[in-house]
């Protein structure tokens, strides 16, 4: 064999081993994240789990807020605030099919909450079924007239419904373009 083509499958043969052995390390300089409210993984991972999905489902970070949560559910899964958290999380990567089986595990401890059911309505917005959005936006505000996460996504339904140059499989780009803010989630 050539001298020069074995000395340069040699040198690539030890750079890949060097970058398989280099990820293994188990040691990372890489910057952990930082929340919109300022905090960093080291004060999340001193909260509650609750505490952190939430500190995690407020900076965007989705992935870990729903690990948070499920860890909540792990201990209680009939607990209403980590289901409700955990559909409000799945709404907000699009993940509707997921988002609303924690939705009917909510309502199935709790048919009056009006925090589910306003997000649940919010979730039916996002996926551009308007009919099922005002149903249960008009069950919240059937239990309670004076909330005003229900008032706003009532009258974000009725922007959406009037903006009839838009299909309603667009209903969800209006939705994103309002600046109503995220499914409430509480415990």
């Amino acid at each position: 064999m050539n001298r020069p083509y074995q000395t340069y499958r040699t040198g690539v043969a030890l750079a890949a081993l060097a970058l398989v052995l280099g990820g293994c390390s188990g040691y990372s300089d890489v910057a952990r994240p930082v929340f919109k409210s300022g905090q960093s993984d080291e004060t999340a991972q001193s909260q509650t789990p609750m505490e952190r999905g939430k500190s995690y489902f407020a900076g965007g970070h989705y992935g870990l807020a729903l690990e948070a949560f499920s860890a909540v559910l792990a201990r209680d899964g009939q607990s209403l605030g980590p289901l409700n958290a955990m559909a409000a999380t799945y709404d907000m990567i699009g993940r509707y099919d997921l988002a609303e089986r924690y939705y009917e595990r909510a309502l199935a401890i709790d048919p009056q909450s009006v925090e589910v059911l306003n997000n649940l309505g919010y979730s039916f917005l996002l996926r551009g079924d308007k009919a099922n959005a005002e149903r249960y936006l008009q069950q919240a505000q059937a239990i309670d007239a004076a909330n005003a996460m229900v008032q706003a996504n009532i009258s974000l339904l009725q922007q959406v419904a009037a903006d009839r140059t838009e299909p309603a499989t667009t209903a969800a780009a209006v939705v994103q373009s309002t600046l109503v803010r995220p499914p409430e989630i509480s415990g």
